[in-house]
């Protein structure tokens, strides 16, 4: 799965509260070993930026599952009141 199939999954997940214009994946060291991470940066409906990172990705993880629980992680810290 690429960046843009991650974009869309997370867009699916995120809209219309928060959409992401980008998706990073990208590879850095966690106690010794290498871990995947996605990364999203967009905007929320309102316009304001928003910046995102998943925590470590195991390589058996489903990657659209991944990228939704990044959007669902996103909605819950903006919280029901500023969404």
């Amino acid at each position: 799965m690429g960046t843009k199939e991650l974009k869309n999954s997370f867009n699916n997940e995120a809209a219309p509260t928060a959409m992401a214009t980008k998706a990073y994946l990208t590879y850095e060291p966690v106690n010794g070993k290498e871990w995947q991470f996605i990364r999203f940066d967009g905007t929320w409906q309102d316009g304001i930026p928003f910046s995102i990172k998943s925590g470590p990705i195991a390589a058996q993880m489903n990657m659209d599952l991944a990228a939704r629980t990044v959007a669902q992680t996103l909605l819950k810290q903006r919280g029901p009141k500023n969404a």
